[in-house]
């Protein structure tokens, strides 16, 4: 050839390479162009010719780019195509895992970037002496149609240690408009299918060199878009091993009505899941819980603190045993309610350790208020079962050293194995509930006692005896069941059908306690009254 002349023996090998393998992925991109006419066939003979050709496109950015546009047309075919060919799925999520990391760059900083309607891929070369501080951020910013932004990952620069200090490092990252490459071996729930949810779940992945990276004291930060707002979320990773999602070492740290914050661990595919069997409150139920919560811990703790002042200035009150554990009891409600309003923040900005130092707060103020019910429990059966008015030493301490350091125990328990209990859901639910349910069960047995002995006082003398229920000791009933918590149980029975009703009573009662506590304890006692 004449041509050949002007070539040198490695031009020709790469030209002749070229016309043999650019013509065959143009014609995959025509030929998966409409994904939904795409079938299980076609599916498995695109993937087995997109391997063939993979070290061609290490070569050349245009082979590379068709194929990421094949590979994203494949990422749109029907469902009932994906749940056929997901073992196939594993092939072209390697071939774009391996490009990022073996991809001659034409870049002067030896970046790959390529960018379809529904993949985009990014890997950047840290240099051996460069800035490798980090963090390192990826957002892809035309992923999607519609071109929209909101999702990226946040790498620490704690990646880059368990890498080689004498050699260039690869931060590598690609992300998905669509979760049709991820089908677990059991199919997609039947909630994905009618909703389309599998269409509008994005996954986002990162990778740092060839080795995987586990255990991280400082977490990658993931932001994702909700998949529907009147559903239940959770963060979850894809287990290559298992083939399915998992959501082990990732944790949702906030969200709002269109973003989810998750944290893990380790480096992966990441995506948020819908729920499929439990939904949330109603948007319109949700916000009104809300207001009704921010309004009714306002309330409650301007009262908390007039009764903390009232109690505190004056000895009459507070040289009593039941004013000093009301004190305690105030004290560690307005702490409840204070660290309450904080976590329902946006903390978004927060940093790992502001979030799991205000989880922390709210689990112990929850404990030791229900601890300090308790107390009142306990002292109110003394007076009125047991009519123990004998003098007691170290009254005061020794509660003191239950209601406000058992919890301390508890919560360093917890802490100890493992600060994630705090972000879990799961976790977090059973971390709270079962220690407290604990308290409650013991503050409702002591509060039907007390209850039947203020509606049938035994004390009286037959004379004074009556089958009737005055008004009086009705509202010493509620008084009691305020004061002992009996309420938080309505906080586990928020669950399933009845969650709804609960919620809104559970929110009520509990965000009011400290005004009821005031109106009972100042208002209506005729001590407090004349001590003013």
């Amino acid at each position: 050839h004449p041509e050949s002349e002007w070539l040198s023996e490695d031009e020709v090998k790469y030209t002749c390479i070229e016309n043999i393998f650019v013509d065959p992925t143009e014609e995959l991109s025509t030929l998966t162009s409409d994904p939904s006419q795409v079938t299980a066939q076609i599916f498995e003979n695109v993937t087995r010719k997109l391997v063939e050709i993979f070290a061609i496109a290490l070569k050349d950015t245009r082979i590379a780019e068709n194929s990421v546009q094949v590979i994203s047309n494949l990422a749109n075919v029907n469902i009932s195509v994906c749940e056929e060919t997901g073992h196939l799925a594993k092939q072209l999520r390697e071939f774009l895992d391996n490009y990022t990391l073996l991809a001659d760059s034409t870049e002067p900083d030896g970046q790959v970037n390529i960018s379809s309607k529904g993949i985009e891929l990014k890997s950047i070369v840290v240099q051996r002496g460069g800035n490798r501080g980090g963090p390192f951020t990826f957002s892809p910013a035309g992923l999607g149609a519609e071109n929209e932004t909101g999702i990226s990952i946040e790498l620490p620069s704690e990646v880059l240690d368990r890498q080689s200090e004498t050699g260039d490092t690869r931060l590598r990252y690609v992300a998905y408009d669509r979760s049709q490459l991820f089908v677990p071996d059991g199919g997609l729930w039947e909630d994905y299918k009618e909703e389309g949810v599998i269409g509008r779940q994005k996954v986002i992945s990162a990778s740092v060199g060839s080795e995987p990276i586990a255990n991280l004291s400082s977490p990658v930060v993931i932001h994702l878009m909700k998949i529907r707002n009147d559903v239940n979320h959770t963060c979850a990773y894809w287990d290559e091993e298992a083939n399915t999602w998992s959501d082990e070492g990732v944790t949702l740290v906030w969200e709002n009505e269109t973003v989810i914050i998750c944290h893990s661990d380790h480096l992966t595919n990441f995506a948020v899941l819908m729920a499929p069997t439990t939904e949330a409150l109603p948007s319109g139920h949700a916000q009104a819980l809300e207001a009704i919560t921010w309004a009714g811990c306002a309330i409650s703790m301007a009262c908390l603190v007039f009764t903390i002042l009232t109690y505190g200035l004056f000895k009459c009150l507070h040289g009593e045993k039941s004013g000093k554990t009301l004190l305690n009891l105030c004290s560690a409600l307005l702490v409840l309610n204070i660290m309450f309003l904080v976590g329902t923040l946006d903390v978004s900005g927060f940093s790992r350790s502001a979030c799991v130092g205000v989880a922390m707060c709210v689990h112990y103020s929850l404990l030791a208020s229900l601890l300090w019910m308790l107390v009142e429990a306990v002292d109110m059966y003394q007076a009125l079962v047991t009519v123990f008015n004998k003098y007691e030493n170290f009254y005061l301490i020794k509660r003191c050293i239950v209601a406000w350091g058992l919890p301390i125990v508890i919560v360093a328990i917890t802490a100890v194995l493992g600060t994630d209990n705090y972000f879990t859901q799961n976790r977090s639910l059973k971390i709270l509930l079962a220690p407290g349910c604990l308290i409650v069960l013991l503050n409702t047995v002591v509060f039907i006692i007390v209850a039947r002995v203020i509606l049938k006082p035994k004390f009286q003398s037959k004379k004074e005896a009556s089958s009737s229920v005055t008004i009086a000791q009705v509202r010493g009933a509620f008084m009691v069941m305020i004061l002992l918590g009996v309420t938080w149980l309505f906080g586990p029975l928020a669950v399933e059908d009845a969650r709804l009703v609960f919620s809104y009573i559970f929110c009520i009662c509990n965000s009011l306690q400290g005004c009821l506590i005031f109106f009972f304890r100042c208002l209506l006692n005729p001590e407090a009254q004349l001590a003013w």
